[in-house]
């Protein structure tokens, strides 16, 4: 009896996992990106279901944190970037500055606190396999063009703005493969400030740019924080951990 039971339970949660996951992957072919003033969670979980790109205005952060500054407050801190060892002192001398989804700066320089505040305004009882990543740049940078695989997806600069453009996956074909340049017309450009939240839909592609046109002989030094948050449910979370290998 009890093993009939629990076969059952195993059925019930395979229906309602599938279920999760057909409703992830579907997505809105005319989406708009929608901007939500006031960060209150109960509009922000009601906007993620329309499945449109989001910018959350959010409240400045504390963290009086920069590339430059990174230095000071661990003298010779040494970034550990996949197998490479990166003297951050000897870094900053340089004129650019390409590190990109580090976990590890999260923690050393106790960037955890914020980022739960960030999450907490989507996540929910079943969410999982949360994951914080830190890309440090100076200089002028355009990023790969990047999937988004996960159900929840966050971007948020700490320090500066930078530019988005992102694809609606009605686009998927018509940008495979070819040059970022030559992509743009596909996609919505955005010029993000420093603390907004971008909420990136599942399915949908996305890259960035820093010293953009005209900004690059202007700015030419700039630096820019970027703050990565992923997440997903129990019921997505196999499915998203297997297509991401």
């Amino acid at each position: 009896m009890i093993t009939f039971i629990l076969k059952i339970c195993i059925v019930c949660y395979l229906i309602y996992m599938i279920h999760q996951v057909h409703t992830m992957l579907q997505y809105n072919s005319n989406a708009t990106v929608k901007t939500i003033q006031v960060p209150h969670k109960d509009k922000i979980i009601e906007e993620l279901k329309l499945k449109n790109p989001l910018l959350i205005i959010y409240p400045e952060n504390n963290l009086d944190l920069s590339v430059s500054n990174m230095n000071l407050r661990i003298p010779g801190y040494i970034i550990k970037d996949g197998k490479k060892l990166i003297s951050l002192e000897q870094l900053l001398q340089s004129e650019v500055i390409q590190i990109t989804d580090n976990q590890k700066i999260i923690d050393d320089y106790q960037l955890n606190t914020h980022c739960d505040k960030v999450v907490d305004l989507i996540k929910n009882t079943i969410t999982c396999d949360i994951s914080y990543k830190l890309s440090l740049y100076k200089g002028k940078y355009q990023s790969k063009l990047y999937k988004n695989y996960r159900e929840n997806l966050l971007l948020q600069s700490l320090n500066d703005s930078y530019i988005l453009y992102l694809f609606n996956p009605k686009h998927e074909q018509e940008i495979k493969g070819l040059n970022l340049n030559s992509i743009k017309k596909w996609g919505i450009k955005l010029d993000i400030a420093k603390d907004t939240i971008v909420v990136i839909p599942t399915e949908w592609s996305y890259f960035y740019e820093i010293n953009n046109d005209s900004n690059v002989n202007k700015e030419s030094n700039k630096e820019l924080l970027l703050c990565k948050i992923e997440c997903d449910s129990i019921p997505t979370w196999i499915f998203n951990r297997l297509r991401r290998k």
